[in-house]
């Protein structure tokens, strides 16, 4: 049994679960807040496929049982009415070679069609256009960040090891080490690591959120741990430009990023 509890304060506890692939598990929910929310399963934060909706009024409590997914991946956890203000978890699944985070596919510019004229058509009267009377704009609501769930493993990698962002954009990063000893999470502008944007550290079984401003311009930054690049644990960030059809050479834009970390601090030495 994995007790869960959704909290008044828009969040999972845990924040990220450990199974099994192939695993049978059954999830005793708890619903603390007194107020609506939902336990929701997807095979990816896309929702490409829902495995599991449970609604859960206000101090209601329920349970569900769940065969972990073979050849899936992770398992994005999700609030339906409150997945944007953050109330989303990571399910972990050992042996999953999906990540739970689908990059978000580049638009294609549509086609241009051409008008084929009809010798038969009558023209057609031109309308009379009542002007539409100008309305003050009004202020546009805070953006809230894209929430990406990430692991670092204990075989050496990141999950997802590839990610989209479009250019400014701000996410929120859900990171948490699932391998019982130390790694970095870390993006530079470029393989050289001429400049680090962040920088996070994680002993065995620490997660942390951290919030990040991507670059304006379109390129590819590089994640990477440190004690462990050497070994293959590197990964990407594309910053791509929707509708474009290249990409140019990272560069060392100025990043914000603020970050929480579950175990307070984060000065350490390599």
């Amino acid at each position: 049994m994995i007790p869960v509890t959704l909290t008044s304060d828009l969040s999972f506890k845990p924040g990220f679960i450990d199974v099994t692939a192939g695993e049978k598990v059954r999830f005793v929910l708890k619903n603390e807040a007194g107020f609506f929310h939902t336990f929701t399963i997807a095979t990816s934060s896309g929702k490409k496929k829902i495995l599991v909706d449970v609604p859960l009024n206000g101090g209601e409590e329920n349970t569900v049982d769940l065969t972990i997914p073979e050849g899936t991946g992770d398992l994005y956890l999700f609030c339906k009415p409150h997945e944007f203000a953050g109330m989303v978890a990571m399910i972990v699944v050992d042996g999953g070679t999906t990540p739970a985070f689908t990059p978000t596919p580049t638009l294609q510019p549509t086609p241009t069609r051409t008008a084929v004229p009809d010798a038969t058509a009558s023209p057609v009267p031109t309308a009379t256009l009542t002007p539409v009377p100008t309305t003050a704009p009004t202020a546009s609501a805070p953006v809230e960040p894209r929430i990406i769930p990430l692991a670092t493993t204990g075989n050496l990698t990141f999950s997802p090891n590839v990610i989209e962002v479009s250019p400014g954009e701000k996410v929120r990063f859900l990171v948490r080490n699932t391998a019982s000893f130390f790694h970095t999470f870390t993006i530079a502008t470029s393989t050289n690591k001429s400049e680090i944007l962040l920088d996070v550290p994680l002993n065995g079984g620490e997660s942390t959120s951290i919030e990040m401003t991507m670059p304006e311009e379109a390129g590819e930054l590089y994640i990477f741990c440190r004690p462990h690049e050497g070994l293959g644990m590197v990964g990407s960030i594309t910053v791509v430009v929707a509708g474009s059809g290249s990409q140019s050479e990272p560069t060392s834009t100025p990043v914000d990023s603020t970050s929480t970390n579950s175990a307070g601090g984060s000065n350490y030495d390599y």
